[in-house]
């Protein structure tokens, strides 16, 4: 089984830029790959990545301003992607 890709977006960016302090959401939604699927995301802000989730829909706080690259991993439930 291959999964294809993942499609990330981001929720309430200003000007594509996040405040300080606020909340984002992010959404995965997979492309043409199976149905069953657990995500996991780093946002490489220091903290460990969430564990593995069945919601496609994630949040995190940015306390530091800066850039920050977020890994995004998917996983079906019986572990063969």
């Amino acid at each position: 089984m291959e999964l294809k890709g993942l499609r990330l977006t981001l929720f309430n960016p200003v000007s594509g830029l996040v405040v300080v302090d606020s909340e984002v959401e992010f959404n995965l939604t997979l492309v043409d790959g199976p149905s069953d699927m657990q995500y996991s995301m780093e946002f490489a802000d220091g903290a460990d990545a969430t564990p593995y989730n069945e919601s496609s829909m994630l949040r995190e706080t940015f306390s530091v301003p800066g850039e920050y690259v977020v890994t995004a991993t998917a996983n079906d439930t019986n572990s063969t992607v």
